[in-house]
């Protein structure tokens, strides 16, 4: 009985000595975890509120929030380490958003996953699956198309937009209501108005929607904004809101054309537009054309830290003819950076104090008791009966596995922070890359249109990858039937294209025509 109560009396100051060494950091390393992966969403969010009229919402207003680019990475492009981490950021952001604000209804509006346009229907699938594992699968989760789900306008192509239609139930022009709200969901790319089969099925469906009798006027929501030269237009929504007055942007590429803008406001006669795609947050004011006064256009910046430092989420309530707009700013990554890296030093600089200390003092007591032993009798120092010596500290094999564990873990996470942010940078959108020599014909389709990295070892080098590349052959109008598929080269170090290796012509049957 004896043997065991000492045994286990050891065991537990062992244990005790143990926590004393590794325990404050762990401590601080459980902390810092905590409060960058969880309390820095739970802060920020729970400083938003709905703007409601007077301060309180009605029982028949409507509290939705508007969420855009998602851009969750696929299989080409998405590293798995930059993967986790802007999945993890959005799932934190939305779940927490979600608990605290219980809106009533949620719009994505478009470019939903990043890689949706390259994939495969099995692929395709796999990218709708995963953003309804983030998001939820809930009827009140309504999603829109982006550019990146089913590409460009002169890239859809009939088996994707059937892809996107049957994986979240949405048409090119859909009519919805929610508490005696009209919502009408626009397909941005079925509007440049080319006369192609897709623009034609739009118009139609905008002219039904048009001579619809119906007293209530429509909130828009689309991918697209707006056609605008630029940001300068802007108001500012919030204190932190930076307009940038430098972007110009593109028709039918970043914004819609004119001509789709006018139909679109002479068609609807919206109360409130609400998009995405520039990843940029806007607030413009539009002259309404039948009824005098005028209404707002929200554009809404990505929702990912991938495409910006400071993601958002509009707060939007709609109450009676009112549209009322907040912007609910998400935690910046610069921060949670900042926060990892002088925590791990300070960890870093906790452990090696630690470890010095430790050292030290072993080195004392070894040195006394080497004293103890070698000195002559008359150096011996007299000794109380109650003076009691501790024995010297025995570094074993577990304290000096687990600090160096502990290090071995903030060196890591230190290491994987600058790598992620070396990845971002070097993933970072071009805005348009220049292919070299005869290949500049196709600049403008390149990069949207890669279709999937190849791999022809024979024909590439050390620093090239190779693409195949959708292009239209009869310039800007995109026919599926006239469809040229060209293999070109790009160049890892100076991010340009060369000269097409291979072209060879694709038809299909006049039945797949978008």
């Amino acid at each position: 009985m004896s043997f065991n109560t000492n045994f286990y009396s050891r065991r537990s100051k062992s244990l005790m000595r143990c926590f004393k060494v590794i325990g404050p950091p762990l401590l601080l390393v459980i902390g810092l975890i905590v409060y960058n992966e969880y309390y820095i969403f739970y802060s920020a969010i729970s400083h938003c509120n709905w703007p409601c009229k007077h301060g309180r919402c009605s029982e028949t207003s409507l509290k939705a929030f508007m969420i855009s680019d998602t851009h969750l990475l696929g299989k080409i492009n998405g590293h798995w380490l930059d993967k986790l981490k802007r999945e993890w950021q959005m799932y934190q952001s939305f779940q927490i958003a979600k608990w605290i604000l219980n809106p009533e209804v949620v719009f994505f509006l478009g470019d939903l996953m990043d890689e949706g346009k390259w994939a495969e229907k099995s692929l395709f699938s796999s990218y709708a699956n995963r953003f309804r594992q983030l998001f939820g699968d809930d009827k009140m989760v309504i999603t829109l198309a982006g550019n990146h789900d089913i590409g460009f306008h002169y890239a859809v192509m009939p088996d994707t937009l059937e892809m996107f239609r049957k994986e979240f139930q949405r048409g090119l022009i859909d009519d919805i209501q929610i508490k005696n709200y009209r919502f009408v969901l626009i397909n941005s790319m079925a509007m440049h108005g080319d006369g192609c089969r897709l623009c034609h099925e739009a118009e139609v469906e905008l002219d039904r929607i048009k001579n619809r009798s119906s007293e209530t006027r429509p909130i828009v929501l689309q991918h697209f904004p707006l056609y605008r030269k630029s940001d300068s237009v802007c108001e500012k929504m919030d204190e932190q809101h930076v307009v940038d007055l430098k972007e110009k942007y593109r028709e039918q590429w970043d914004t819609l054309s004119k001509d789709s803008t006018r139909k679109l406001i002479s068609t609807l006669n919206p109360i409130a537009v609400f998009d995405g795609h520039t990843h940029k947050m806007c607030k413009k004011k539009w002259k309404s054309s039948q009824a005098p006064g005028y209404f707002y256009e929200y554009t809404v910046n990505s929702f990912s830290w991938r495409n910006g430092d400071v993601p958002s989420i509009l707060l939007a309530v709609m109450d009676g003819e009112d549209v009322f707009v907040n912007s609910c700013r998400l935690p910046s990554e610069a921060h949670q950076i900042k926060v990892y890296v002088v925590g791990g030093l300070a960890v870093l600089i906790f452990v090696i104090t630690l470890v010095i200390k430790r050292r030290s003092i072993f080195k004392r007591r070894c040195s006394y008791s080497l004293l103890m032993y070698r000195s002559p009798e008359k150096f011996k120092p007299k000794m109380n009966d109650d003076l009691i010596i501790p024995p010297p500290l025995q570094w074993n094999l577990q304290t000096i596995a687990t600090c160096a564990a502990i290090v071995t873990v903030m060196v890591v996470n230190v290491i994987g922070l600058v790598f992620t942010i070396f990845w971002c940078l070097r993933t970072k959108d071009d805005g348009g890359i220049e292919a070299g020599g005869d290949g500049a014909t196709a600049n403008q389709f390149i990069e949207p249109n890669i279709r999937m990295k190849l791999k022809v070892p024979k024909v590439a080098t050390r620093s090239q990858d190779v693409y195949e590349v959708r292009v239209p052959s009869n310039g800007n109008h995109f026919n599926a039937c006239h469809e040229t598929t060209i293999v070109v080269a790009r160049n890892k170090r100076r991010r340009t294209y060369s000269l097409p290796l291979e072209t060879r012509p694709r038809t299909q049957s006049t039945s797949s025509e978008v």
